[in-house]
């Protein structure tokens, strides 16, 4: 568990952030203000230059396609982000190839005890990464909890995000 404290705009922020049981991240969140936070994120990519030390072409990066998607469950307050793409690859060091990311086929649930009503945008950058931006309400005294929460079955993911917004103190112990 991590405690954080910020002083933005006036108002006295606390954030604790933790990992639950079932791997889950979270944080509570809480002000002596009413405040509203803007989060933003994308799927997985690595643009970094492939190494061509051991004589690959120069100029060729890690990430060869992008084939993320994702969406707005309103009904569930959850972003689902389900990673694809493409990678180059040397096993061993040896042949070059383009493989899945390590990350192909995974969900990503971010939720929140905080309603993102229609404040969820989503859209796909030039680099082919699904980016995702909303915002959470947060009131003067009352504590509301973001959950980042992953697994290779997005019903386990958001599972595990419910179970953890359901009671984020009890989660927390």
């Amino acid at each position: 568990r991590v405690t954080c404290i910020y002083q933005v705009g006036g108002a006295n922020i606390t954030e604790v952030k933790f990992i639950d049981k079932n791997d889950v991240l979270a944080t509570i969140i809480s002000s002596d203000k009413d405040i509203q936070i803007e989060f933003s994120g994308y799927s997985f990519v690595n643009d970094s230059e492939f190494p061509t030390w051991d004589g690959d072409a120069a100029g060729q990066k890690f990430t060869q396609s992008q084939s993320a998607t994702s969406n707005y469950d309103k009904a569930n307050n959850a972003i689902h982000v389900k990673e694809g793409g493409t990678t180059l690859t040397k096993s061993g060091w040896k042949e070059t190839k383009v493989g899945k990311i390590m990350y192909d086929g995974m969900s990503i649930i971010l939720s929140s005890t905080a309603s993102f009503g229609d404040s969820v945008k989503l859209r796909k950058d030039n680099k082919g990464r699904q980016v995702y931006t909303f915002t959470i309400d947060v009131k003067a005294g009352k504590s509301e909890t973001l959950a980042y929460a992953q697994d290779d079955q997005h019903s386990v993911a958001l599972k595990n995000s419910k179970n953890l917004l359901a009671n984020p103190t009890q989660a927390l112990e």
